[in-house]
């Protein structure tokens, strides 16, 4: 059975997309009204930089939601999904939800 106690699966995860605490707590001090949208938005674009960088400097594959199958290209549990939570997190406004029945 796959050890998940240790990395990289000691993180809260959106998905296949890693939540770093920070970010909650952005989104959090934006709720509050402690910092405005131009303040989240270039904290929520660093903390992407950040991620996007991670991958390709360790040599680690993508996150995905299958656990030892590698990359895999899918919406919902692969590459597809993690750039598209990459756009949400950037700007939720202009990019609808997958999961909403209804057009925007």
């Amino acid at each position: 059975m796959t050890d998940v106690t240790g990395p990289p699966f000691r993180a809260d995860h959106v998905g296949s997309l890693l939540r770093p605490a920070q970010l909650l707590e952005a989104r959090a001090r934006h709720a509050a009204g402690e910092i405005d949208d131009a303040e989240l938005r270039a904290f929520v674009a660093s903390t992407a930089r950040a991620l996007v960088e991670r991958y390709p400097r360790t040599r680690t594959p993508w996150p995905c939601g299958v656990m030892d199958a590698g990359e895999t290209p899918s919406m919902m549990t692969g590459t597809a999904g993690i750039g598209y939570a990459f756009l949400r997190a950037h700007d939720p406004a202009a990019v609808p939800s997958v999961l909403v029945m209804a057009p925007p």
